[in-house]
């Protein structure tokens, strides 16, 4: 009986560990596509947060193409809510998606990803609160035609809960479920 309950602790221990995180790390490597997605999309509730940190970023050039033919504000990244999702495929192919302030975070013109991309800086934090929260995934666009892309990513999405604003990794929807794993094996 108490091996049973010992096995179930662990198991429990064990699966709030692997759910409890959102944290992506994703490494972009020359990549064309004018719409890449870094992240599934994330539940934020009214106090939500996102941090990304970029480093290792290359703009790799077409033979035929000189240093000055591209412009850095013509990559960037965005976040879409679920709705939004739909159509950006069909979007991307009439329009930079960067061009629509309502999407945008930040561009590469941003003088301190620029230090990173000129290998000035090693890495570039960027911090941004979603108000009034909704289910939202970030995009990387690259309005560029044909000018691979490289970078690494790490992008931290949490809500602030609580008096003492503790960071919560989980989805709003998600965050219910800590009760269910913490009820469910110790009442059988």
């Amino acid at each position: 009986m108490q091996q049973a309950l010992l096995v179930r602790l662990v198991l429990l221990a064990t699966g709030l560990v692997l759910v409890s995180a959102r944290i992506d790390y994703v490494h972009v490597f020359r990549d064309d596509r004018p719409l890449v997605d870094i992240t599934q999309a994330f539940g934020f509730g009214s106090r939500g947060n996102i941090n990304i940190t970029l480093w290792d970023i290359t703009i790799w050039r077409r033979h035929d193409q000189v240093e000055a033919d591209y412009q850095y504000g013509n990559f960037g990244f965005f976040l879409a809510d679920m709705d939004a999702e739909l159509y950006l495929q069909d979007f991307v192919q009439q329009k930079c998606l960067l061009d629509d302030r309502g999407f945008k975070l930040f561009t590469f013109a941003d003088m301190k990803v620029a230090a990173v991309v000129d290998g000035k800086t090693p890495e570039f934090t960027f911090h941004f609160d979603v108000q009034g929260g909704g289910q939202f995934a970030l995009y990387f666009a690259n309005c560029e035609q044909q000018t691979p892309v490289s970078f690494q990513i790490r992008v931290e999405m949490y809500n602030l809960v609580g008096p003492d604003d503790r960071k919560d990794y989980l989805s709003v929807g998600e965050t219910e479920l800590d009760i269910t794993y913490w009820v469910g094996p110790c009442s059988s």
